[in-house]
């Protein structure tokens, strides 16, 4: 039996810039595109004090990245989150 479970993991910084945060280049100021993709992590092992063995665990955690339009550089939000503006 799979289960299947979805994990978002933000730093304050990181979750105030992915809100509210300008989604402009720091090299070039151009538009900044969000792209989302994802890791699968595995998992085997016990739940708890159940005894229940668990088949598999997978769990999504979910990665973004921004590219600019115009000088088609690359950031992580970790990235744009550590540039203080």
């Amino acid at each position: 039996m799979k289960n299947k479970a979805v994990r978002y993991e933000f730093t304050p910084e990181e979750m105030r810039f992915f809100i509210f945060g300008k989604k402009i280049c720091p090299k070039c100021s151009g538009k900044l595109t969000q792209h989302k993709g994802f890791d699968v992590e595995n998992r085997s092992g016990r739940f708890g004090a159940s005894r229940t063995a668990w088949a598999s665990m997978e769990t999504k955690i979910h990665r973004y990245t921004y590219s600019c339009n115009v000088c088609a550089a690359t950031f992580t939000l970790a990235e744009l989150a550590a540039i203080k503006r």
